[in-house]
């Protein structure tokens, strides 16, 4: 990962992105994959990269440039920003950004769900009947929204493996809901 990457220290520019993976959050960087190639050109979480000097205001700095876009000028940006963007990017489809809800933090397929109850089918339509089925399940769905935050503060908090599965069998287990079970 991106945060334990080390510098060729004869190589000017990989010192300077060294520099900039230190401006990056240590936890996002985790999750960004960082590999160089030759002198400026790395592969980024898959993308192949090249890195030129520009002066930024007075300032020497790094551009990045991926490879494989077409307008490759047109397409340059700051390190700086390039690096948090990667990263972002990064930490959001592995679920880890701290600032992403907890349900998105737990892998997909660890994630709690519920099967669905059959309800009663109505020959007829009774309004009175539909509004109440609504309500119901709009409560329904609350108490699954605050039943699956559990689930993902639980998971968060070490319960990953075979308790955690424990947990997910208790609360996915088939209930069967009913418009009377309104408390």
């Amino acid at each position: 990962p991106a945060s334990n990457y080390v510098a060729d220290p004869c190589d000017p520019i990989d010192l300077m992105l060294s520099v900039g993976l230190s401006s990056v959050d240590r936890v996002t960087s985790t999750k960004l994959m960082l590999r160089r190639l030759a002198m400026g050109k790395y592969e980024i979480d898959g993308r192949r990269v090249s890195l030129r000097w520009t002066d930024q205001g007075g300032n020497p700095g790094l551009l990045v440039c991926e490879d494989e876009v077409a307008d490759a000028k047109g397409s340059e940006m700051p390190l700086l920003a390039y690096l948090s963007q990667a990263a972002n990017v990064a930490a959001s489809l592995s679920g880890g950004r701290a600032d992403m809800p907890k349900i998105a933090r737990v892998p997909k397929e660890q994630r709690l769900t519920f099967a669905e109850g059959q309800g009663d089918n109505a020959s007829t339509l009774d309004v009175d009947r539909i509004g109440n089925e609504r309500c119901e399940s709009m409560r329904i769905a609350c108490e699954q929204a605050k039943l699956r935050e559990q689930a993902a503060e639980a998971y968060e908090s070490g319960i990953h493996h075979h308790s955690f599965s424990a947990f997910r069998a208790a609360l996915t287990a088939p209930t069967t809901w009913t418009a009377g079970a309104i408390p």
